[in-house]
């Protein structure tokens, strides 16, 4: 445990303490190994009590963080980060509204308002048709990329032809599905 010294912070952990009691939550408060007793003075103290009581030195209030649970939320938050990116990525490369509700379920007229807030206006229909060359290119590094998921795939292979519109690219790699 990590003892807190703020007296902010023990005055809004008090606070919450109080809340979770009028809220009837105090089975968990006894796991904790607060004793009844202590509960019931606790939520029977006025506010300027608590205020002083978290001032005082004693008692150490603390914090403790579980482990696993937050290497967890550090693992989310950095799914979260790497798919704001990917968003943010996709739709500034011109990524069709299918394109994105396909890799990330975002809705056409969220495609579109996105777009539009990052000053980008609406694409006008089919991108134009790539070099048959170029074409090959895009299908054999596509097929090299198959290890990843396909944001990566699709954010990979832009990486390898910047200049192409992911609505393009998309296009090539989805041309024989079509068939």
């Amino acid at each position: 445990m990590l003892p807190l010294h703020d007296g902010h912070l023990r005055l809004l952990l008090l606070t919450h303490l109080v809340t979770r009691l009028e809220r009837g939550e105090k089975a968990e408060l006894l796991d904790a190994g607060i004793e009844p007793e202590q509960l019931d003075r606790l939520r029977a103290l006025s506010l300027s009590e608590i205020h002083c009581l978290a001032a005082l030195r004693e008692p150490i209030i603390g914090l403790a963080l579980d482990g696993p649970t937050f290497k967890a939320g550090l693992r989310n938050l950095a799914f979260l980060t790497q798919t704001q990116f990917l968003e943010d990525y996709f739709i500034r490369h011109g990524a069709s509204p299918a394109l994105m509700t396909a890799l990330f379920k975002m809705p056409y007229k969220t495609t579109l308002a996105r777009r539009r807030a990052a000053g980008l206006g609406r694409g006008r229909g089919r991108p134009a048709l790539i070099p048959i060359d170029a074409r090959d290119r895009i299908q054999r590094i596509w097929m090299d990329l198959a290890h990843l998921n396909m944001r990566q795939r699709y954010y990979r292979l832009h990486q390898t032809f910047p200049l192409i519109s992911l609505h393009a690219l998309h296009r090539v790699v989805t041309e024989f599905d079509e068939e």
